[in-house]
C-alpha cells in the first residue's frame, strides 16, 4: 500500500516508517521483567555482563548465576542493528548465564499461575549443551518443578515438569527449525490450565503447529527457582540474546504480533 504525503511537507507516512508506539511498557500492570542488551547493562573489566537492571517496574534485575568474572556471558558490541548482544562463550558452564529470584508472586510459580515468555535471539549452532539450548525459564536443575523454553536440532520446545513425580512432564514441540545465523523472535504462552493446549509457540509473531510430546501434570507442582536467562540451573544455551520480557498472563495471539513486530524494529530480525 502506497504512503500519503502530507500537505506541505516532504514527509510520506506509510506502515514502513511509521513509529513502533507499543513497547513492552504497554502491558505494565502484568510485566514481570524486561531486560535488554542495549540499556541498563553494566560491564566488567572484561566486557563481561555484571549486572542487567529491569526495565520495567518490578526492578527483577538479572546477575551472573556464578561468582561473576569469568563466569558471566560475554557481551557482543555491535551485534544486532547496531546494538549488542550476550553471548555464553563456554556452553558446558552454566555459570556463565543470569539469573533473578523467582518474579511470581509470594517468589513462587505453580501450574495454575499462567505467563507469556518472548526472546529476541540469534541461533548459533544445534545442541550447544548435552543436546538442547536452554533459553531460559523457572527451573533448577532438575531438582525442582518449573518450565523452561528449550531448543533441539534447531526446534523450539516448552517444558513444564515436576521432579517430585519424574513422569510428570508437560512437553509441547514446535515445527519450524530455526538456522544458524539468522535472528528470530521467540514467544511462549501458558494459561495456566495444567494441559499441553494451553501452551502457544510462537516464532516471528506466527503460531506454530505444534506437537503435543508429553501431558500429564496431576500433582500440585510449585517452585521457587530463580528464573533464568539462557539456562536452566542445569543446561545452559550457546545462541545471542538480544531482549526478553515475562508476563504475568498469556497475551492474545494479536498482542505477541504486536510484541514480535515492536522487538522486530529494534532487531531486525524478519
Amino acid at each position: 500500500m502506497p504512503g500519503i504525503q502530507i500537505a506541505n511537507t516532504a514527509t510520506v507516512f506509510s506502515r514502513a516508517n511509521m513509529p513502533t508506539l507499543f513497547k513492552p511498557s504497554t502491558f505494565i500492570a502484568n510485566l514481570l521483567g524486561w531486560w535488554s542488551a542495549d540499556s541498563g547493562v553494566t560491564l566488567d573489566g572484561n566486557n563481561r555482563v555484571s549486572l542487567i537492571v529491569d526495565q520495567g517496574p518490578a526492578g527483577n534485575n538479572l546477575a551472573p548465576l556464578g561468582a561473576g568474572g569469568t563466569n558471566a556471558p560475554l557481551n557482543l558490541p555491535n551485534t544486532q542493528a547496531g546494538k549488542p548482544g550476550f553471548y555464553n562463550d563456554n556452553a558446558g558452564n552454566i555459570a556463565r548465564w543470569v539469573q533473578v529470584n523467582n518474579p511470581f508472586p509470594a517468589g513462587t510459580w505453580n501450574k495454575t499461575l499462567p505467563f507469556t515468555h518472548a526472546i529476541a535471539m540469534r541461533k548459533v549452532n544445534n545442541s550447544a549443551n548435552v543436546g538442547l539450548d536452554v533459553l531460559g525459564g523457572c527451573k533448577f536443575a532438575g531438582s525442582t518443578s518449573g518450565f523452561y523454553m528449550i531448543m533441539s536440532a534447531g526446534v523450539v520446545s516448552f517444558v513444564i515438569q515436576s521432579s517430585t513425580v519424574g513422569t510428570e512432564k508437560i512437553v509441547v514441540k514446535g515445527s519450524t527449525v530455526l538456522v544458524s545465523g539468522k535472528t528470530y523472535i521467540i514467544a511462549v504462552t501458558y494459561d495456566g490450565s495444567a494441559l499441553a493446549s494451553g501452551v502457544k509457540v510462537y516464532i516471528n509473531g506466527t503460531l506454530e503447529t505444534m506437537t503435543v510430546v508429553t501431558d500429564t501434570i496431576a500433582s500440585a507442582l510449585a517452585t521457587g527457582a530463580q528464573f533464568h536467562v539462557g539456562s536452566n540451573g542445569g543446561n545452559s544455551d550457546a545462541n545471542i540474546h538480544f531482549e526478553q520480557t515475562l508476563y504475568n498472563r498469556a497475551l492474545t495471539a494479536a498482542e505477541v504480533a504486536t510484541l514480535s513486530v515492536y522487538m522486530n524494529q529494534r532487531w531486525l530480525a524478519y
